[in-house]
């Protein structure tokens, strides 16, 4: 994963060993949240592979701190996640003081759609969400078009 993410800081064009095409790399930082280990490790690999640079937490208790500093361009949560979960941490993050925390994009993977007078809050405070048993091109296809947009909204 170091060489993805190096190659990504000098904007370079590659080849990955996994499912990825050839294109051009960007740095994208990302916060993954999940309890399931082997989910969370395959798909942080998977992503890497398309030369996203992913840190993991197996619970949401360090999130807030994590986030600190605006380190990630998306933090993606488990909606089960724990102590609490997803749709708390999303409340607490959107609410926060530190605009480096409350300006990051959020993803929320779960095992199916969220209902939707859930969908229309999530979309209505700005959280993205996604069934999480997708696979890592529809992952990272997800989390491209959110930072593009971010980028966009930006400009």
């Amino acid at each position: 994963m170091e060489y993805a993410a190096n190659e990504a800081l000098r904007g370079e064009t590659r080849m990955c060993g996994g499912p990825c095409k050839e294109r051009k790399t960007l740095m994208i930082r990302i916060l993954y949240i999940d309890d399931d280990v082997r989910l969370r490790e395959t798909m942080s690999a998977y992503l890497g592979w398309y030369g996203l640079s992913v840190d993991q937490l197996g619970d949401t208790s360090g999130a807030m701190s994590a986030l600190a500093g605006g380190r990630y361009d998306v933090l993606v949560c488990d909606v089960f996640a724990r102590p609490f979960d997803g749709y708390e941490l999303s409340g607490r993050i959107k609410a926060s003081q530190d605009p480096s925390i409350r300006n990051t994009e959020i993803l929320l993977v779960g095992p199916e759609e969220p209902d939707f007078e859930r969908y229309v809050a999530l979309k209505k405070s700005g959280v993205h969400s996604m069934v999480k048993y997708k696979s890592a091109e529809e992952w990272y296809e997800k989390i491209d078009i959110i930072v593009q947009k971010r980028s966009a909204d930006r400009s």
